[in-house]
């Protein structure tokens, strides 16, 4: 795998980004202004990783008989595109209940402290999974070690947020 290229083209899509919406909010695009940030960074991301794996992996046009070849894969996909959008209404249908029934000034207070309770989980989620896929990406031909690493990553991570949660400021 090629982490160092990999985070190049993250680095050099972030400072462009940064670079887009300091300039489009200096011209007075407001909020608009963070959302083409965002999609300049994520076309520079998909060109910089098309662009990185295209040595290794190019693309060729499907032809009639390459047809029957993707049926699995669109199987594949439905079962994916399912499980999406089942875990979007898991993370998301207690706001649309608390919206419907409690009004939007309790949605908000409700999002807030949701948002806040889960501060840790994500920041910390984010840090192991870009550190950790490397890891495990280089220990994948030896099973134990990759177990063995797996299960300290995980132990690790718990016990971070074990900490955190019980020493996050509460109502108590």
């Amino acid at each position: 795998m090629q982490f160092d290229e990999i985070a190049k083209i993250e680095v050099f899509s972030w400072l462009i980004s940064f670079i887009a919406v300091y300039l489009l909010a200096k011209q007075g695009w407001g909020a608009g202004a963070m959302a083409a940030g965002f999609l300049v960074r994520q076309i520079l991301v998909t060109a910089g990783s098309f662009a990185a794996t295209y040595r290794q992996y190019p693309i060729r046009l499907f032809h009639i008989s390459d047809l029957r070849e993707t049926v699995p894969l669109l199987r594949f996909g439905f079962f994916d595109l399912s499980s999406r959008w089942a875990d979007f209404l898991a993370n998301h249908l207690d706001k649309l209940i608390v919206g419907k029934w409690l009004g939007a000034a309790s949605l908000g207070y409700y999002n807030l402290a949701f948002t806040f309770l889960m501060l840790p989980t994500a920041r910390l989620g984010y840090v192991v999974a870009r550190v950790s896929f490397p890891v495990f990406a280089r220990v994948r031909h030896d099973a134990a070690l990759l177990q063995d690493y797996f299960q300290k990553a995980n132990r690790n991570a718990l016990v971070m947020l074990f900490f955190f949660s019980g020493c996050w400021p509460g109502p108590w």
